[in-house]
């Protein structure tokens, strides 16, 4: 739903609402519009360094799936499970959490058949990574009034 609509329907957006239409609106969102190699520079993408120490942590805590919330393009996660089969482990699996439709088509084909997608819960044994874990919350906003105490922010 585009956010004029929605603030014709309900009169105001919170604003993680408003931030949800913004980054992963289906038309305007920015994570379905914009190359998304030209505004990020992250760990995975500069090295394989961050992958290795995250695969070594993998095998030493003995885990059995990982769960990564906002993968983005799918580095650290190719980067991490490459490494694991270099050194003849193996994950049950590796599913990725991605709410951009866009990014989880580039995922796939990248990386045709690599990871799961589909909504898991966390088991004894798993790990959740989220490398871009703030990008992924949904933020809310407040403010402090003198008078009404706490107040919370919103688009209207």
């Amino acid at each position: 739903m585009q956010a004029v609509e929605a603030l014709a329907q309900k009169g105001r957006l919170d604003f993680s609402q408003y931030m949800a239409f913004s980054l992963y609106d289906e038309v305007y969102g920015f994570y379905n519009n914009t190359p998304y190699t030209e505004h990020f520079i992250t760990a995975p993408t500069r090295s394989n360094c961050f992958a290795y120490a995250v695969a070594n942590w993998i095998m030493d805590q003995e885990i059995e799936c990982v769960i990564e919330y906002g993968p983005g393009m799918g580095k650290l996660a190719h980067e991490v499970t490459h490494f694991l089969k270099e050194q003849s482990y193996r994950l049950d699996s590796y599913t990725l959490v991605e709410r951009s439709k866009r990014l989880r088509e580039k995922i796939k084909a990248l990386y045709p058949n690599q990871f799961r997608f589909e909504k898991t819960e966390a088991a004894p044994g798993s790990a959740i990574i989220a490398n871009e874990l703030f990008d992924a919350l949904p933020v809310r906003r407040f403010k402090w009034d003198a008078d009404k105490g706490v107040l919370e922010w919103f688009l209207d």
